[in-house]
């Protein structure tokens, strides 16, 4: 967690866990009568309590907070499956609003659902940052002469269309196919493979978790005649690890491993 004055002054903060397992947050210093930037990536449960915690001391000397979330737990669990299942995204919304955060903003979140769950203390949706800096150092090493874009599924192509608006890239568009009853995904499909063939094709989107669906992908894309499949995803969790089969680079921000800096997060390459 990063907690930053506007003037660009850092604010440190100790944090402890009482052998009950209590969590605790003291700052470094005291701040009164400040505008007050939070940014943080929750990934978990302890990651939203401690951001509460931190809220609450700001409150306490009276500041204006706002808070930039780079990754968010439950976004995608944006719907409700059935009735012995939550909405998580509801949920992890419902206790991000109740601090009342002076504006909040979130890197690519995962789907319209979640601008429409989070608000802040007026009851404005989140304002959208994608990570273009990264984007833009990653296509240097691209030529649209003989790259794609892909676009994995629909859900990707309002999101990848805004990041290239100005791109001479063309973009591929793929679609996942999607059992409607458990949700569970049994393929892709490319909507136009023969301009794929004899192409580098870099795939966009914001999340890798374990990389399955890519893996999937980039067989049909190479079945295709691609001649390398690479991969950018803002949010890389890769909880099987960053080595994907068919893939030959796999690029990421930092917003799953909260490595926060004041600059903005440099894309990795695995």
């Amino acid at each position: 967690m990063l907690i930053q004055v506007i003037d660009g002054s850092l604010i440190g903060y100790q944090h402890f866990i009482f052998p009950d397992g209590q969590r605790h947050i003291t700052l470094a210093t005291e701040i009164e009568y400040s505008d007050i930037l939070v940014t943080t990536s929750l990934c978990s449960a302890d990651d939203i309590f401690d951001l509460l915690l931190v809220k609450e001391i700001l409150d306490n000397g009276h500041n204006k907070t706002s808070l930039r979330i780079n990754y968010l737990l439950g976004a995608r669990m944006d719907r409700r499956i059935d009735n012995c299942q939550p909405f998580t995204l509801k949920v992890v919304a419902d206790i991000i609003n109740s601090a009342h955060f002076e504006q909040i903003e979130i890197l690519d979140p995962h789907s319209n659902e979640v601008l429409r769950c989070l608000h802040d203390g007026l009851f404005r949706p989140p304002k959208v940052v994608y990570p273009l800096p990264e984007l833009r150092r990653i296509l240097r090493h691209y030529n649209p002469g003989d790259t794609v874009i892909v676009i994995p599924d629909a859900g990707a192509t309002e999101r990848v269309s805004h990041m290239l608006v100005d791109s001479a890239f063309e973009l591929v568009q793929c679609r996942k196919n999607r059992d409607s009853k458990t949700g569970r995904l049994y393929g892709s499909a490319i909507d136009n493979p023969n301009a794929v063939t004899e192409k580098r094709c870099l795939i966009i989107d914001d999340i890798c978790d374990a990389g399955g669906t890519f893996v999937g992908l980039a067989k049909l894309l190479r079945e295709a005649g691609a001649v390398s499949v690479d991969l950018f995803v803002t949010h890389g969790i890769f909880s099987k690890g960053r080595g994907l089969e068919g893939i030959d680079n796999v690029y990421s921000t930092h917003s799953f491993t909260g490595k926060i800096h004041p600059k903005q997060e440099t894309a990795q390459r695995a």
